[in-house]
């Protein structure tokens, strides 16, 4: 009896598949590896992805045929994903599965079909740089010579004995970079470029220093096949079946790039700039799941039922099992320097009014970032108005919002925390811009924040809570031309 009954071998070309195995991701063996503790978690990688999925990531040119052969219909197993990070990323590896079980070869082009070698690992990758903070995500496809796929090898970790390709795609099987390997050294790389039918190398290509490279054509031929799991564990597959091929060149030289040990690591055309709606995205994915909690929608009833002419505020934490929990309501008279129970057990955030009816405060943004330092989980504080909007400022990065502190620290006018004069006086700017065209005072106050978080490098994000329940990251931007400065709104989606 199978747990699942898949037709027979049949083709479909639902585009480039990788990874050798069966349907099921235990086949992949390596899914224990514990990796480093590092800046970018596991949790923090799948709420990104899970805001991206499903939409276009690097777009590339590759060699012909490949854009009929797109990848599709495979999910994350992130349960299994493990952490690394090599001089470039803080990478986050996780096993995938497909609708079909992929596998290729990969000879020189021309050499004889070897379908006694087809094999392969394709493993889902979410990259943070370091030097920017941006996040991508990208395939890893690894390839070995043996004809047995190699289960052991990852981003950071090579066999010494491993012999093969290791090469990087976007999500839809767009060729990025790769690297051929013979017992565990590189010995030639190869980067995306169109390679014609008759092309031929007539003599040594120079490398970036100027030395000769000797350079080969691979073809790179892509199968599938139908698997079926029994309720003892075992598979039982069916033959590869072709589906296509792509080319690709690689040459001697061009060092070994990152990736840890071994080398040959993931290598883009260039640093992105940050993105940050996308550096937002797991901050505002978790805020919105955490303001479907019980714990949340009751704190958020009591402090709007209670007086509006005073703040009020409720703590969130986790018990020892992970369960939210909430402190007791503080209330105190407007006007007032409020406090929030920041020793709440397992505190991570808080919600209070502005009974003034605007969003979050420069004294919010100040006093949030001395807990975060204080408190290492404590990184969201949300605020409800009383026209019903809920915003949340966020703590994305905390080196770089006490650098911001450092360089702007806080005035006091005797009602908490404010901008100094430059910052203050952009702010303002940037206000009056919106209310000149006709905007509220609370959307052009919440437009001005947004744009001096970002102005300022704070490493904060303000979030608002659109009416399908979603937080998204408030965007303002500045565009100057002919002497004219304007300002216009450009929520993320």
């Amino acid at each position: 009896m199978t747990k699942k009954i898949t037709k027979v071998f049949t083709v479909l070309l639902l585009g480039l598949l990788f990874s050798m195995g069966c349907k099921k991701y235990q086949q992949d063996k390596l899914l224990t590896e514990k990796g480093k503790t590092n800046i970018f978690t596991i949790e923090e990688a799948k709420n990104w992805f899970s805001g991206i999925s499903g939409k276009k990531q690097i777009t590339s040119t590759t060699s012909r045929k490949a854009q009929d052969h797109k990848i599709k219909n495979f999910s994350a197993v992130w349960d299994k994903a493990f952490s690394s990070e090599d001089d470039k990323f803080f990478v986050v590896e996780c096993p995938i599965l497909f609708d079909k079980n992929p596998g290729f070869t990969i000879l020189n082009k021309g050499q004889a079909t070897a379908s006694n070698k087809v094999n392969g690992i394709t493993r889902l990758l979410v990259l943070r740089w370091k030097k920017s903070g941006a996040i991508q995500s990208v395939l890893m496809h690894i390839f070995s010579l043996s004809g047995v796929a190699d289960q052991n090898t990852t981003y950071t970790n090579k066999s010494k004995q491993f012999s093969g390709h290791i090469f990087f795609t976007d999500l839809n099987g767009e060729f990025i970079n790769g690297w051929l390997y013979e017992k565990g050294k590189i010995i030639k790389h190869s980067k995306k470029q169109n390679i014609p039918d008759n092309y031929s190398f007539k003599a040594p290509q120079l490398d970036e220093g100027g030395e000769a490279q000797e350079c080969t054509t691979y073809e790179t031929s892509w199968y599938e096949r139908d698997c079926v799991e029994y309720y003892n564990g075992n598979y039982q597959c069916g033959q590869w079946v072709y589906i296509g091929s792509t080319y690709q060149t690689y040459c001697t030289g061009g060092g070994g790039g990152g990736g840890g040990g071994g080398g040959g690591g993931y290598e883009p055309p260039a640093d992105p700039s940050p993105d940050p709606c996308s550096d937002a995205q797991p901050a505002a994915n978790a805020v919105t799941s955490f303001s479907q909690n019980n714990n949340y929608t009751t704190a958020k009833s009591n402090i709007q039922a209670a007086n509006p002419k005073m703040e009020h505020s409720v703590t969130f934490g986790k018990d020892e099992k992970g369960k939210i929990t909430s402190s007791p309501m503080i209330s105190c008279p407007s006007g007032s320097i409020c406090d929030v129970n920041s020793n709440w057990p397992g505190a991570f955030g808080d919600l209070h009014n502005h009974p003034n009816n605007l969003p979050p405060s420069p004294a919010d943004m100040y006093n949030l970032i001395l807990i975060n330092n204080n408190h290492s989980g404590y990184n969201t504080r949300m605020v409800v108005t009383q026209d019903g909007s809920v915003f949340a400022l966020v703590v994305i990065d905390l080196k770089q919002a006490n650098a911001f502190k450092e360089k702007y620290p806080p005035i006091n006018l005797g009602f908490g925390p404010d901008f100094p004069e430059e910052i203050f006086n952009k702010f303002q700017e940037v206000k009056d811009a919106f209310m000149q065209q006709g905007y509220s005072n609370l959307i052009s106050e919440e437009r001005a924040m947004s744009y001096v978080l970002d102005k300022f490098n704070t490493g904060i994000s303000l979030l608002k809570q659109d009416s399908n329940g979603n937080f998204k990251r408030l965007k303002t931007d500045e565009n100057t031309s002919n002497g004219n400065t304007t300002y216009t709104s450009n929520n993320c989606q």
